[in-house]
């Protein structure tokens, strides 16, 4: 009897100890290969720039914008890049407006006019210098006046004022 337990639990152990082979099995480079062509993200495509989850949901370009009875009009023109953003992070995160910028194709940047901040993204409070609160989701559209047109360039995101994890969406539509 005590033999038999012996045997059985040295079986245990040896098949406990026994080397686990925990590789990923090799892939072709077919499998691995990222086409160098492969599109860019586009309106309605996520994106994430840490902490944020970032989706573009609609472009407009417009030389003048009528808010709260009051015609505005843009040196060149206006974009307006409307976006979701959710905060992914357990704390809340001061939305700046240098984590937002329009860059066009030939390198060229141009940062959200903040003037109409308060009036585009009402309640009185706008969407720059506000606390973006954990898993909060907010509907904003940013304001660029630019000679930027639609199918041009891209937005760029960054995840703060300290970060260097940046996220690009094409802009069109």
């Amino acid at each position: 009897m005590k033999l038999g337990f012996f045997t059985a639990l040295l079986l245990v152990v040896l098949t406990a100890c026994q080397p686990v082979d925990t590789t990923l099995p090799k892939a072709n480079m077919k499998e691995n290969y990222m086409r160098p062509d492969s599109p860019d993200p586009i309106a309605g495509d996520y994106v994430k720039a840490r902490p944020f989850s970032i989706v573009m949901t609609d472009i407009q370009q417009k030389k003048q914008l009528t808010l709260n009875g009051i015609n505005h009009k843009a040196k060149i023109a206006y974009l307006m890049v409307s976006i979701g953003i959710i905060n992914q992070s357990s704390e809340p995160i001061m939305i700046e407006p240098s984590m937002f910028r329009l860059v066009d194709d030939h390198g060229k940047t141009y940062q959200p006019d903040v003037s109409l901040d308060l009036l585009v993204n009402g309640s009185g409070e706008g969407f720059f210098h506000q606390k973006l609160e954990p898993l909060e989701r907010k509907n904003v559209t940013l304001l660029f006046d630019t000679s930027l047109n639609i199918n041009q360039g891209y937005l760029e995101i960054t995840g703060g004022p300290h970060s260097i994890k940046k996220a690009h969406i094409r802009l069109l539509q």
